[in-house]
């Protein structure tokens, strides 16, 4: 697992691995992956619409988690990722417009609406 090159650039850390995803999220249908499929199994909405990425691998150790949101038109919108599950190898990703969960429409062919999903992963917890 360690081994596998997952993303192009190199690091002070061997081990340490960067998975960068654009999620396109689809109001209450699926959410796309727009780019970034390199260590990302599937990406699905559950019934109360948090969007779960599914890992290729269950990283044990993930010293960065960064989510951003990027969308069409201004809103008071949220976007927080976490709890991750290495056993489980999935990670929930909530989003929230005036503090209560909401779904974000996909926005037609234009893919303005945006979740980027940015992660360093490593294998073991030794750092």
């Amino acid at each position: 697992m360690a081994n596998r090159i997952l993303y192009p650039v190199r690091h002070y850390d061997p081990e340490l691995k960067v998975i960068d995803v654009l999620i396109e999220p689809n109001g209450t249908g699926v959410p796309n992956i727009i780019s970034g499929h390199r260590g990302v199994a599937s990406v699905v909405r559950n019934t109360t619409g948090d969007i779960i990425v599914t890992m290729n691998d269950g990283w044990v150790y993930m010293p960065v988690m960064g989510v951003s949101l990027q969308l069409a038109a201004f809103a008071n919108c949220t976007v927080i990722a976490g709890p991750y599950s290495a056993v489980a190898k999935t990670l929930h990703i909530f989003t929230a417009t005036a503090g209560s969960q909401a779904d974000i429409s996909a926005d037609g062919t234009n893919h303005q609406n945006l979740i980027h999903l940015h992660l360093a992963c490593k294998d073991s917890s030794v750092k």
